[in-house]
């Protein structure tokens, strides 16, 4: 793309060299915001060395990417929670949420037990309410990150 001046003005752009006395390359990493005064109301588009585009679509197209973004770091971050239970550390992970519900749904009363593996591999023996706050925690954990109020 090329910026295309006129009187010490960036009057337009062309995606052709243009024939003017001056014009610019837009080089790869560079983008320009013009209003342009053909259009009324004036019209900002961006120019960048791929092409042209609104302004409104460039808003669009950034609120897309930073939503993209956000949800990326969010999955990094629900894939690396842990929490405390009574002294012991458990991966808080949406895999682990869903593993805590199979005791949780197995065990019939409350003071029978099954085998669970910490976030360090050791193995301990936990009861059903044990199981459902763990649970809990981990809900609330995740759910701080994905909730942003």
């Amino acid at each position: 793309m090329y910026l295309i001046e006129i009187n010490g003005y960036i009057k337009g752009y062309s995606s052709k060299k243009p024939h003017a006395d001056k014009c610019h390359e837009v080089e790869e990493d560079n983008e320009f915001y013009l209003f342009l005064k053909d259009h009324h109301p004036y019209k900002k588009v961006k120019v960048t060395a791929k092409g042209v585009m609104s302004y409104e679509e460039d808003l669009a197209k950034k609120k897309i990417n930073n939503r993209a973004q956000f949800k990326k770091e969010r999955s990094s971050s629900v894939g690396k929670l842990v929490v405390k239970y009574q002294g012991m550390v458990f991966d808080a992970d949406e895999v682990s949420q869903n593993r805590l519900l199979r005791p949780i749904a197995i065990l019939q009363n409350d003071t029978d037990k099954k085998m669970w593996v910490l976030s360090n591999n050791e193995v301990v023996y936990l009861t059903r309410p044990q199981f459902i706050a763990v649970l809990d925690l981990a809900y609330e954990k995740q759910s701080s990150i994905w909730i942003q109020e």
